[in-house]
């Protein structure tokens, strides 16, 4: 493509802003020895609790609680994996929002929200109940019923907005619990099992959970990132094509973003400059097929005046050209000059199109008529 007519551009300093994404604070796949006293604080309720780490899991037998070290203020979000290998009554929970305080003489932590995972009627025969609740009065928010192969794991999600929280099981694409809550007493997470008692048997009933690995993950602090950037403004012929061009020596050059149309009007455009030393830009003129016949039609008799007239009224001008065929060969043109709004950048304004005038060739590109419709 053969150019001309360097165009000079003026440029102007400015900035472009990032912002990171989630990244994960607690990332445990338990594939150590024992379990890493750096992520969780270990508590052992009774004398045959015990939580030991082997195979690539973790397994939280008869009581044993994990609890993070870390807080977490919501939002935050929660994934893992887990199994039931024990007995029939083996059953989960995952407390949030808490701080970690217990009741005297027992696992149940006095604050913060919990799911549940247990037996349906302390059986465990046939489908498991699952649960949002709150750890100070017990008040349900949601339930659901679900039915569990023992020895198969299941992936399992913990969304916590500050204000609404929801909980996937399996299916990690539809929450299975979901509930409201703004009070937040505590930013600990806790992960734990109860040893069973069945019904009114005073038989304790052996429990465990295993849990293939756990990601907790929240927003870090705001952080803005400041990159370079460059913005080029030229005054841009009615009805001519311009395409914008870079070098890192003004020796070869790479043509920037689509071909712009002129329209009489300032052209701006802002390209990043990160990670560039040196640069340099220009635009330069594309000759259209049409150009020569945009020229004679504009200076068509009475054309420089109407074109003149819809630019004093605000307007800014494009031009067009439509061919049909000539029954002997050939095509007629026409030559559409029309306006439409010339705001500023980022300002709000009405979009609508108006025709100006039309000029018109025939099939021996001769000017039959020039009509000014302004």
């Amino acid at each position: 493509m053969r150019m001309k007519n360097l165009v000079p551009l003026l440029l102007s300093g400015c900035i472009l802003a990032a912002w990171p994404v989630f990244a994960t604070e607690v990332s445990d796949n338990f594939n150590g020895t024992e379990v890493d006293r750096n992520i969780w604080q270990e508590y052992l309720g009774f004398a045959n609790s015990s939580a030991t780490e082997t195979n690539g899991y973790a397994r939280l037998r008869n009581g044993a609680q994990l609890v993070t070290w870390d807080s977490f203020a919501p939002p935050f979000e929660m994934t893992g994996r887990l199994r039931f290998s024990g007995s029939a009554y083996d059953n989960f929970a995952l407390v949030f929002r808490t701080t970690g305080m217990r009741h005297v003489d027992s696992l149940e932590l006095t604050n913060g929200i919990s799911i549940r995972i247990e037996p349906s009627n302390g059986a465990g025969a046939g489908s498991n109940t699952f649960s949002g609740q709150r750890q100070s009065d017990s008040f349900v928010y949601a339930t659901a019923n679900r039915a569990l192969v023992r020895n198969q794991f299941y992936d399992f999600k913990l969304t916590d907005s500050g204000t609404n929280f929801s909980f996937y099981f399996g299916d990690l694409t539809t929450p299975l619990l979901a509930g409201t809550e703004s009070a937040n007493p505590g930013q600990r997470i806790a992960l734990y099992n109860h040893l069973a008692a069945p019904g009114p048997v005073t038989i304790v009933v052996d429990t465990q959970v295993d849990i293939d690995f756990v990601d907790i993950s929240s927003p870090p602090p705001l952080k803005l990132n400041i990159y370079t950037a460059v913005e080029l403004e030229f005054l841009g012929e009615l009805g001519k094509l311009y395409q914008i061009q870079a070098s890192p020596d003004s020796q070869m050059w790479t043509n920037l973003n689509e071909q712009i149309q002129g329209d009489g009007g300032l052209v701006d455009r802002l390209f990043s400059t990160r990670g560039a030393s040196k640069i340099f830009y220009r635009a330069q003129e594309v000759p259209s097929p049409d150009q020569n016949l945009i020229d004679r039609a504009q200076a068509a008799p009475g054309m420089a005046e109407c074109i003149a007239k819809a630019r004093l009224q605000g307007l800014k001008i494009g031009v067009g050209v439509t061919s049909s065929s000539c029954p002997s060969g050939g095509d007629q043109k026409q030559v559409v000059f029309s306006g439409s709004p010339n705001c500023e950048p980022g300002q709000i304004c009405a979009e609508f199109i108006v025709d100006v005038a039309t000029v018109t060739f025939d099939c021996s590109g001769q000017i039959v008529s020039a009509v000014c419709t302004f």
